[in-house]
């Protein structure tokens, strides 16, 4: 138990320690989520009190301001970085799996859009007749067309469903039916 209450002494001091400076507290924050972090991560990382700095940025009304401008640079980063992940995923080349003599290359070789385009890979080995190990590679692909399918969807490529807000009244229905009626003929 003492354990525990120096361990939360230690953590809110070093969490007012850092809140000291609320400039740099801030811009670090704000720099570690537009590198894809979050507050949690952090708080664990640099040992500081998830709740008290959560309170901090709430308090004042810049301060709260810039932290929600952050975590919004920062879901717009990863919506960039989705879309760029799926573009990679339909573009990809598989030739580069393999060597210059038709074998699949060691996966630590692979380049960065092959490792994501893969989803499994398995090695089967086994004994021909005459004693030699035989290798095969099996090697499953992430769908392409299912990554065309999302990136189509999020560029609103395909309309499945329209959705209409609003009110209008069966007055405002007919009287348009009329009038359209009316200039027709």
């Amino acid at each position: 138990m003492t354990m525990s209450k120096d361990y939360n002494k230690d953590t809110y001091m070093r969490t007012r320690n850092f809140l000291a400076d609320e400039e740099a507290a801030m811009d670090y924050i704000c720099k570690r989520l537009a590198e894809g972090g979050s507050l949690i991560d952090i708080c664990k990382e640099d040992g500081f009190s998830y709740g008290v700095i959560s309170v901090w940025l709430n308090k004042g009304k810049e301060r709260n301001q810039r932290f929600m401008d952050a975590l919004n640079a920062r879901n717009e980063w990863y919506m960039e970085s989705i879309k760029a992940k799926l573009r990679g995923l339909i573009d990809v080349d598989i030739r580069e799996l393999f060597d210059e003599f038709g074998s699949v290359k060691d996966p630590k070789d692979w380049p960065d859009s092959i490792a994501f385009a893969i989803s499994g890979f398995d090695v089967v080995e086994r004994t021909d007749k005459n004693g030699d190990t035989i290798r095969t590679y099996k090697v499953k692909l992430n769908s392409r067309e299912k990554g065309l399918e999302l990136l189509g969807k999020n560029l609103s490529m395909f309309i499945e469903k329209h959705e209409l807000s609003g009110t209008m009244r069966l007055e405002d229905i007919v009287a348009g039916s009329r009038k359209k009626k009316d200039e027709q003929q």
